[in-house]
Protein backbone atom coordinates (compact mmCIF):
# COMPACT_ATOMS: atom_id res chain seq x y z
CA UNK A 1 0.00 0.00 0.00
CA UNK A 2 1.57 3.50 -0.91
CA UNK A 3 2.07 6.16 1.50
CA UNK A 4 3.97 9.40 1.61
CA UNK A 5 7.00 9.23 2.76
CA UNK A 6 7.32 10.15 6.47
CA UNK A 7 11.22 11.37 6.28
CA UNK A 8 10.57 13.95 3.21
CA UNK A 9 7.00 14.35 4.18
CA UNK A 10 6.16 13.17 0.19
CA UNK A 11 8.82 15.81 -1.57
CA UNK A 12 11.11 13.61 -2.29
CA UNK A 13 14.22 15.24 -1.10
CA UNK A 14 15.29 16.14 2.55
CA UNK A 15 17.39 19.22 3.63
CA UNK A 16 21.20 18.04 4.04
CA UNK A 17 22.99 21.60 4.49
CA UNK A 18 23.08 25.09 4.22
CA UNK A 19 24.40 26.86 2.13
CA UNK A 20 25.76 30.73 1.40
CA UNK A 21 23.00 32.72 -0.66
CA UNK A 22 24.20 33.83 -3.74
CA UNK A 23 21.81 36.13 -4.55
CA UNK A 24 22.82 38.34 -1.14
CA UNK A 25 26.19 37.01 -0.78
CA UNK A 26 24.83 35.93 2.59
CA UNK A 27 24.47 39.42 3.50
CA UNK A 28 20.36 38.37 3.67
CA UNK A 29 19.60 41.69 1.69
CA UNK A 30 18.93 42.54 -1.98
CA UNK A 31 22.15 45.18 -3.27
CA UNK A 32 19.45 48.40 -3.87
CA UNK A 33 18.35 49.91 -1.07
CA UNK A 34 14.91 51.26 -0.71
CA UNK A 35 13.82 55.24 -0.25
CA UNK A 36 10.63 54.86 2.17
CA UNK A 37 10.46 58.61 2.69
CA UNK A 38 9.55 58.90 -1.34
CA UNK A 39 6.74 56.48 -0.90
CA UNK A 40 4.88 59.09 2.10
CA UNK A 41 5.00 62.68 0.29
CA UNK A 42 3.10 64.87 2.08
CA UNK A 43 3.76 63.71 5.37
CA UNK A 44 4.86 66.27 7.83
CA UNK A 45 8.93 66.23 9.16
CA UNK A 46 7.79 65.60 12.56
CA UNK A 47 6.16 62.52 11.19
CA UNK A 48 9.28 61.16 9.34
CA UNK A 49 10.97 61.47 12.32
CA UNK A 50 8.93 59.69 14.50
CA UNK A 51 8.77 56.52 11.70
CA UNK A 52 12.15 57.32 10.47
CA UNK A 53 10.75 57.30 7.30
CA UNK A 54 13.51 59.76 5.78
CA UNK A 55 16.50 57.12 5.56
CA UNK A 56 17.22 54.31 3.16
CA UNK A 57 15.68 51.13 4.24
CA UNK A 58 17.42 47.12 3.63
CA UNK A 59 15.45 45.02 1.28
CA UNK A 60 15.37 41.40 2.70
CA UNK A 61 16.71 39.14 -0.15
CA UNK A 62 13.57 37.38 -1.72
CA UNK A 63 15.62 34.38 -2.79
CA UNK A 64 16.45 33.43 1.26
CA UNK A 65 13.67 35.74 2.92
CA UNK A 66 16.94 37.50 4.46
CA UNK A 67 18.58 34.68 6.24
CA UNK A 68 21.46 34.89 3.84
CA UNK A 69 21.80 31.16 3.83
CA UNK A 70 19.74 28.29 1.55
CA UNK A 71 19.07 24.83 2.16
CA UNK A 72 20.97 22.08 -0.23
CA UNK A 73 18.44 19.19 -0.79
CA UNK A 74 19.19 15.93 -1.84
CA UNK A 75 17.02 12.83 -2.97
CA UNK A 76 15.41 11.24 -0.02
CA UNK A 77 17.13 7.92 0.51
CA UNK A 78 14.28 6.60 2.09
CA UNK A 79 11.60 6.93 -0.97
CA UNK A 80 14.47 7.30 -3.58
CA UNK A 81 12.91 10.41 -4.32
CA UNK A 82 9.62 9.05 -5.22
CA UNK A 83 8.29 10.93 -2.31
CA UNK A 84 5.97 7.82 -1.68
CA UNK A 85 6.56 4.30 0.29
CA UNK A 86 5.00 1.08 0.13
CA UNK A 87 4.00 -0.51 3.79
CA UNK A 88 2.33 -3.71 4.79
CA UNK A 89 -1.51 -2.81 4.64
CA UNK A 90 -2.39 -4.29 8.00
CA UNK A 91 0.76 -3.07 9.82
CA UNK A 92 2.37 -0.25 8.11
CA UNK A 93 5.82 -2.00 8.22
CA UNK A 94 7.76 -0.82 5.31
CA UNK A 95 8.00 -3.61 2.71
CA UNK A 96 9.35 -4.03 -1.06
CA UNK A 97 7.28 -2.53 -3.80
CA UNK A 98 6.02 -5.92 -5.10
CA UNK A 99 3.82 -6.79 -2.18
CA UNK A 100 1.03 -5.78 -0.08
CA UNK A 101 1.58 -7.26 3.06
CA UNK A 102 4.73 -8.33 5.24
CA UNK A 103 5.80 -12.04 6.05
CA UNK A 104 4.35 -11.68 9.73
CA UNK A 105 1.08 -10.32 8.16
CA UNK A 106 0.59 -12.77 5.62
CA UNK A 107 1.11 -15.68 8.19
CA UNK A 108 -1.17 -14.61 10.56
CA UNK A 109 -4.02 -13.88 7.79
CA UNK A 110 -3.67 -17.54 7.32
CA UNK A 111 -3.66 -18.34 10.74
CA UNK A 112 -6.55 -16.01 10.72
CA UNK A 113 -8.31 -17.88 7.68
CA UNK A 114 -7.48 -21.86 9.12
CA UNK A 115 -9.22 -21.24 12.29
CA UNK A 116 -12.12 -19.33 10.27
CA UNK A 117 -12.28 -22.62 7.89
CA UNK A 118 -12.45 -24.76 11.17
CA UNK A 119 -14.91 -22.74 12.90
CA UNK A 120 -17.20 -23.11 9.92
CA UNK A 121 -16.58 -26.72 9.54
CA UNK A 122 -17.81 -27.23 12.91
CA UNK A 123 -20.41 -24.78 12.75
CA UNK A 124 -21.78 -27.12 9.35
CA UNK A 125 -21.46 -30.39 10.92
CA UNK A 126 -22.97 -28.90 14.39
CA UNK A 127 -26.15 -28.49 12.50
CA UNK A 128 -27.16 -32.38 13.28
CA UNK A 129 -28.65 -33.05 16.39
CA UNK A 130 -27.81 -35.90 17.70
CA UNK A 131 -29.92 -38.33 20.41
CA UNK A 132 -27.82 -40.49 22.59
CA UNK A 133 -28.55 -44.46 23.28
CA UNK A 134 -29.18 -45.57 26.35
CA UNK A 135 -25.67 -46.66 27.09
CA UNK A 136 -23.22 -43.99 25.73
CA UNK A 137 -20.95 -43.04 27.85
CA UNK A 138 -19.46 -39.22 28.52
CA UNK A 139 -16.60 -40.33 26.27
CA UNK A 140 -18.75 -41.20 23.22
CA UNK A 141 -20.51 -37.08 23.00
CA UNK A 142 -17.74 -34.21 21.08
CA UNK A 143 -17.87 -31.05 21.71
CA UNK A 144 -19.18 -28.49 19.56
CA UNK A 145 -21.91 -30.78 18.29
CA UNK A 146 -25.70 -30.36 18.93
CA UNK A 147 -27.54 -33.43 21.12
CA UNK A 148 -31.01 -33.73 22.26
CA UNK A 149 -31.77 -33.56 26.00
CA UNK A 150 -34.11 -33.00 28.40
CA UNK A 151 -34.05 -30.17 31.80
CA UNK A 152 -34.02 -32.68 35.00
CA UNK A 153 -33.61 -29.68 37.35
CA UNK A 154 -33.64 -25.69 37.37
CA UNK A 155 -31.61 -23.77 39.69
CA UNK A 156 -30.90 -20.04 39.67
CA UNK A 157 -27.68 -20.33 38.05
CA UNK A 158 -28.81 -22.80 35.02
CA UNK A 159 -30.56 -26.03 33.97
CA UNK A 160 -29.03 -29.57 34.39
CA UNK A 161 -29.97 -30.99 31.16
CA UNK A 162 -29.93 -34.90 31.24
CA UNK A 163 -29.08 -36.86 27.46
CA UNK A 164 -29.83 -39.89 28.88
CA UNK A 165 -29.12 -41.69 32.19
CA UNK A 166 -25.53 -41.85 31.71
CA UNK A 167 -24.75 -38.27 30.37
CA UNK A 168 -25.94 -35.20 32.16
CA UNK A 169 -24.53 -31.50 32.18
CA UNK A 170 -25.36 -27.88 33.36
CA UNK A 171 -26.49 -25.18 31.26
CA UNK A 172 -26.02 -21.59 32.27
CA UNK A 173 -27.29 -18.45 31.81
CA UNK A 174 -30.84 -17.49 32.06
CA UNK A 175 -33.56 -20.27 32.03
CA UNK A 176 -36.55 -18.51 33.42
CA UNK A 177 -38.21 -19.77 30.06
CA UNK A 178 -37.55 -23.26 30.61
CA UNK A 179 -39.34 -26.18 32.59
CA UNK A 180 -38.59 -29.48 34.36
CA UNK A 181 -39.29 -32.45 31.77
CA UNK A 182 -38.54 -29.72 28.57
CA UNK A 183 -37.24 -31.05 25.64
CA UNK A 184 -34.09 -29.24 24.33
CA UNK A 185 -31.10 -29.33 22.30
CA UNK A 186 -28.40 -27.83 23.37
CA UNK A 187 -24.71 -27.51 21.99
CA UNK A 188 -21.90 -28.84 23.83
CA UNK A 189 -19.51 -25.75 24.54
CA UNK A 190 -16.37 -27.85 27.18
CA UNK A 191 -16.17 -31.81 28.34
CA UNK A 192 -14.44 -32.17 31.58
CA UNK A 193 -13.18 -35.32 31.75
CA UNK A 194 -11.55 -35.59 34.94
CA UNK A 195 -14.06 -33.77 36.87
CA UNK A 196 -17.07 -35.81 34.94
CA UNK A 197 -18.44 -32.42 34.09
CA UNK A 198 -19.99 -31.46 30.48
CA UNK A 199 -21.08 -27.33 29.80
CA UNK A 200 -23.92 -27.18 27.53
CA UNK A 201 -25.34 -23.98 25.62
CA UNK A 202 -29.14 -23.84 23.96
CA UNK A 203 -28.72 -24.37 20.49
CA UNK A 204 -31.89 -23.36 17.70
CA UNK A 205 -32.11 -25.10 14.72
CA UNK A 206 -34.47 -24.38 11.99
Amino acid sequence: MKTKCPKCKGIGSVVVDYKECDACGGTGYEDDLFDVGSHFKGVNSKAKAKFDLGSDQDIPCEVCNGKGQVEVFEECPHCHGTGQINVCRDCGKLISESIDLCDDCKEKRKVEKMKHDEFEARRKAARDVYVLDSLCQMRDIDKDKLYRGKITRIERYGAFVSLNNNVWGLMRGDVSDYNVGEEIIVFITAIKSREGKIDFAPAYVD
